[in-house]
C-alpha cells in the first residue's frame, strides 16, 4: 500500500477534520480533533494508524466518563462490545481521568 497516496486520499475526503499526518517508514499516523457545538463543545480525538502491509487501526476518544456514571458506562461498553464484534469500546484512564474510547482494528 502506498502510504502517501492513502493518507492524501483520507485528508482530501475528510479535509474539514484537519488531519496532521506523520509517515515513518512503513507506518503512517494521522491525528485530528473534532469539536462540535451540538455536543457541548466537547473535543473528540481521532487517531488512525496505517501500515504499508494494509493493516489499519482507528481509535477515537469520545470524551470523559464521569466518576458518578462509571459503573453505568462500563455496563454500556460491555453491551456495545457484545453487539459489535468488529468494533470495540473501552474506558481508559488518561491523566487520572477515565475516557471513553472507540477502536477498530
Amino acid at each position: 500500500m502506498n502510504l502517501r497516496r492513502v493518507t492524501r486520499m483520507i485528508e482530501d475526503k475528510w479535509n474539514a477534520l484537519g488531519f496532521e499526518t506523520e509517515i515513518n517508514g512503513d507506518c503512517a499516523d494521522m491525528y485530528a480533533s473534532i469539536t462540535h457545538p451540538a455536543y457541548g463543545d466537547r473535543v473528540m480525538d481521532v487517531h488512525i494508524r496505517l501500515f504499508d502491509n494494509a493493516a489499519r487501526h482507528f481509535k477515537m476518544m469520545i470524551g470523559e466518563v464521569s466518576r458518578r456514571y462509571y459503573d453505568r458506562a462500563i455496563e454500556g461498553v460491555n453491551t456495545f462490545n457484545l453487539k459489535n464484534p468488529w468494533l470495540k469500546a473501552y474506558i481508559e484512564e488518561y491523566k487520572g481521568v477515565p475516557k471513553l474510547i472507540l477502536r477498530y482494528t
